[in-house]
């Protein structure tokens, strides 16, 4: 004899969790949804709002409009935002030199990138890490190896 049937059959369920990132951009059209998923993921100096349109088959104007209409940005100054943010994260989480993570996000130079950055920040890469080290808020990771190189260190707690 068999075995017995369950009277339950079994479910696979496949639920798709999505990030807060995700809802963020479910609220958009899919036009601007789509363009800022692709900018993250190729996320370079180089991108261009004549690139992105012609992947979804618009005008620069159009898609510039539209995306400044839901974002409240442009689009040249959300590209900038994201590669100043992820300088900053990169000079903080790993052991990369300044001229590795310019030639990553797309600088003609490391010294544009540092001129830049200076520019927005008031201090320059080198500096922003020096200070960052000072304070206690580097997470550095080698290139190399998936374990942090030096632990967090809490900051001192404010008298």
């Amino acid at each position: 004899m068999g075995r017995p049937s369950c009277s339950r059959p079994r479910l696979r369920r496949s639920r798709r969790t999505c990030t807060l990132e995700e809802q963020v951009i479910r609220d958009y059209s899919p036009a601007v949804a789509d363009t800022i998923r692709y900018i993250r993921r190729h996320l370079s100096l180089q991108l261009s709002v004549r690139e992105l349109a012609g992947r979804l088959y618009l005008t620069p104007n159009a898609l510039g409009r539209q995306f400044r209409q839901e974002t409240g940005l442009t689009i040249g100054r959300y590209i900038d935002d994201l590669l100043f943010f992820s300088a900053q994260a990169q000079l903080i989480r790993s052991d990369k030199t300044i001229r590795e993570i310019s030639d990553a996000l797309g600088f003609c130079d490391p010294f544009y990138f540092s001129r830049r950055f200076k520019q927005r920040y008031g201090q320059t890469p080198g500096a922003y890490r020096r200070l960052q080290e000072a304070n206690g808020r580097l997470y550095r990771q080698s290139s190399d190896s998936s374990a942090p190189a030096s632990a967090p260190t809490q900051p001192a707690a404010k008298p």
